[in-house]
């Protein structure tokens, strides 16, 4: 069976399930192959050493984007540390305040559909992780760093990543709240602006509003 070398991993392919092997290990791992964006390749390995309803930070290094709505404008962090939704030229889009990362979690297995992951952004030394409560709105969560570690299922900054097939977009529903996904949606006090929101979408709906699109320069 052919083989191929893929960001320092040798990848075999066997229908939808990828055996990993690390180049530099003499043992091995199962994952399943999710998705890719751009060149990013995303696994959800199969993990036997965590506890029940638990999750652990991927070795997988965070990959950085721009976050798009459907009429293409950027997710960005203000000053105060507020999530806000507006157009961006090209001088604006090289800024740190525009690009967030993704940083995919191992679940114990087979849950929801989707990669687990925090979405993040980085301000000084610390990151701004977007969050949701319990009344279903989204806030921005200041962290010296990332949990290695989650043991709550229902975590407020943990969502299920979907990928749009054939398409470099996405969907990010709650892992606290079922049927909530990340999405946009018009600011009241600025007809300009648009904010981020927490939207329920019906199970077998699309809503064009909760589909982001990711991309690198």
């Amino acid at each position: 069976m052919p083989c191929r070398d893929i960001g320092g991993y040798k990848r075999c392919l066997r229908a939808s399930l990828l055996k990993v092997y690390l180049m530099a290990s003499c043992g091995d791992s199962c994952v399943s192959f999710m998705g890719t964006c751009d060149n990013a390749f995303y696994f959800q390995e199969i993990c036997r050493d965590l506890d029940e309803d638990s999750f652990k930070m991927s070795s997988q290094k965070p990959k950085i984007y721009w976050v798009q709505s459907k009429d293409n404008k950027f997710l960005l962090i203000k000053p105060g540390c507020q999530f806000e939704v507006n157009n961006l030229n090209n001088d604006q889009l090289q800024h740190s305040d525009c690009k967030f990362g993704i940083q995919p979690y191992l679940e114990k297995g087979q849950g929801r559909d989707g990669i687990p992951a925090m979405l993040y952004a980085v301000v000084g030394n610390k990151k701004v992780v977007v969050c949701c409560n319990q009344d279903f709105h989204i806030h921005p969560e200041v962290r010296v760093d990332l949990p290695r570690d989650i043991h709550d299922d229902a975590c407020s900054a943990l969502f299920y990543m979907k990928k749009i097939q054939g398409s470099g977009k996405y969907q990010f529903e709650s892992a606290m709240c079922h049927n909530k996904y990340l999405g946009f949606e018009p600011d009241r006090n600025n007809s300009t602006l648009q904010k981020l929101v927490l939207k329920n979408v019906s199970e077998g709906e699309v809503d064009v509003n909760c589909i982001l699109n990711l991309s690198q320069k």
